[in-house]
């Protein structure tokens, strides 16, 4: 049945008076007026009062009236943070998280857009705060048309205790039992810090290769989300309910063989993981050449192998970065950025970014050593995956072999608008902080000419790898960006241009 036509579902929207009187009373549940027509009364809204408030307008608001009232928003003193914040809290209600990816990237990128805004220009920040709105119209535009699901109502006879509700969480998850989940993790954040049901979380999303890793990605981009004080969520639960229905999304099986594995080889490891930096870039290029092409299960047989004779973590995540970026490289460059072509191969990158993330977050030595182990095992298995929807067209690259150039390198400046990998290396290589000004270019491009979300999380990620990584891969792990990001001089994306206009509109930037 439509959960509009239940009979829990008001009929009469509240009066400009009774909103007041509801804000003040039940500040934590604030129902959206109706739109076009339509009574959206029914949905209720969870969060911090503020931000409700202005996620209930970009709910309830047409794309530009959406980009408008966020605008203006900024026009009045308003910040970027809020926006997204508010972008977020529309998503967790009004996108279903099933798929796990596709629509439901207009939150996921949240936490990639909370990267890109850190210390970067008013005017970038502006830029994407509006594009988080415009990806969450669209996003809900695509929801309404496969049956315009919202968050269910929130449910009843809730676990009494944290414990009990962190147990019961745990069990559920473990069944697959989406209904008791839903009940355990409201019982549970209500009683636990954000911090605590992470801990609890993180391993489930290690767990199920469906929808091309997008669970891991999901899971770690909300928790970098909601543990950025910049956001100001302190009421966290729509969020956690919306990434459990995500991680108990199953429509193709369980999808856990991997994961069974990796949990075997853990219990059997007889040898803590070593701590401290990849200082051994010609040991990294071992594992490289070691893991290039294997399948899933030699990939983590060989990741576990070096784990166990003593290799450190950091000097096995930088390989993995850059058999990831070898991968993305690979694909078919001629396309839009919108193609399957060219934006399924960013999940190469984006997945062991995820996972590299759940690593360094987690508090107990299996959990990091399982998502190393998924790590590499999902790279073997994307490969074969994307070859069966959007073949990589290119020859292998082995990003190892590069070596400067017999003459003197290009600059930066002339390198990067060649769009070729290859000068862009060279160029890296002779710059002292190559994330640095790869970042002070990729960020006022993309703020102007996003054309696709993938783009967002992408720049994220791969800006993060190379910072993480030993600086001799830098170079390798920045060059092929080069091809897929928009650069400063290219025109005004769509998007950009419904941003620009509602920004001129509302006199934050002149017309």
């Amino acid at each position: 049945m439509n959960p509009r036509s239940r009979s829990t579902r008001r009929s009469v929207l509240l009066s400009g008076a009774r909103w007041a009187t509801a804000f003040v009373a039940f500040p934590r549940v604030i129902q959206s007026p109706a739109t076009a027509g339509e009574d959206r009364s029914g949905r209720a809204l969870v969060g911090d009062d503020s931000i409700v408030a202005l996620a209930r307008t970009i709910v309830a608001g047409t794309r530009g009236e959406a980009l408008d009232v966020a605008a203006k928003h900024l026009a009045n003193g308003g910040g970027s943070d809020a926006l997204l914040a508010a972008a977020l809290l529309a998503g967790v209600h009004d996108v279903q998280p099933r798929h796990v990816g596709g629509k439901l990237h207009c939150v996921m990128c949240i936490g990639s857009l909370l990267d890109l805004t850190s210390g970067e220009s008013a005017d970038a920040n502006h830029r994407l705060a509006l594009y988080a709105i415009d990806d969450f119209k669209s996003s809900q535009e695509l929801d309404r048309s496969e049956g315009d699901w919202w968050l269910p109502p929130h449910p009843t006879e809730l676990p009494r205790s944290a414990s009990t509700a962190r147990a019961e969480l745990i069990a559920a998850l473990d069944a697959w039992d989406e209904e008791r989940a839903d009940r355990a993790i409201v019982g549970f954040c209500a009683r636990a810090s954000i911090a605590e049901v992470f801990d609890v979380l993180r391993p489930f999303g290690l767990r199920c290769s469906t929808n091309l890793g997008h669970k891991v990605i999901y899971a770690t981009r909300l928790e970098r989300a909601l543990l950025d004080p910049r956001l100001g969520l302190k009421q966290a639960e729509s969020v956690f309910r919306s990434l459990v229905h995500a991680l108990l999304h199953r429509p193709d099986g369980d999808r856990t063989e991997s994961h069974r594995r990796a949990l075997d080889l853990v219990s059997r490891s007889v040898r803590a993981m070593e701590g401290g930096p990849a200082t051994d870039p010609l040991r990294t290029f071992e594992i490289v050449r070691m893991l290039r092409g294997a399948k899933w299960q030699d990939m983590q047989d060989g990741v576990n192998e070096a784990l166990e004779s003593g290799t450190n973590a950091a000097t096995l995540w930088d390989a993995l970065r850059i058999l990831a970026a070898e991968l993305f490289a690979r694909r078919n460059q001629d396309g839009p950025a919108s193609g399957r072509d060219q934006l399924l191969p960013v999940h190469f990158v984006t997945t062991v970014n995820a996972f590299g993330r759940a690593h360094r977050a987690a508090t107990d030595e299996p959990t990091r050593r399982v998502a190393l182990l998924q790590s590499a095992a999902w790279l073997a298995l994307q490969t074969e995956e994307i070859a069966t929807i959007a073949p990589l067209t290119k020859e292998d690259i082995h990003l190892d072999e590069w070596v400067g150039p017999d003459c003197e390198p290009p600059t930066f400046s002339e390198a990067w608008p060649t769009r070729d990998e290859r000068t862009a290396y060279y160029a890296f290589i002779r710059e002292e902080d190559p994330v640095g000004t790869c970042r002070a270019e990729v960020i006022p491009a993309l703020a102007r000419g996003v054309e696709e979300h993938h783009q967002i999380k992408y720049a994220a990620a791969f800006l993060e790898e190379a910072s993480l990584a030993a600086p001799q891969h830098s170079a390798i792990l920045l060059a092929p960006a080069t091809r897929y990001l928009p650069h400063s001089g290219d025109p005004l994306s769509e998007s950009g241009r419904r941003i620009e206009d509602a920004l001129a509109r509302a006199g934050v930037i002149p017309r």
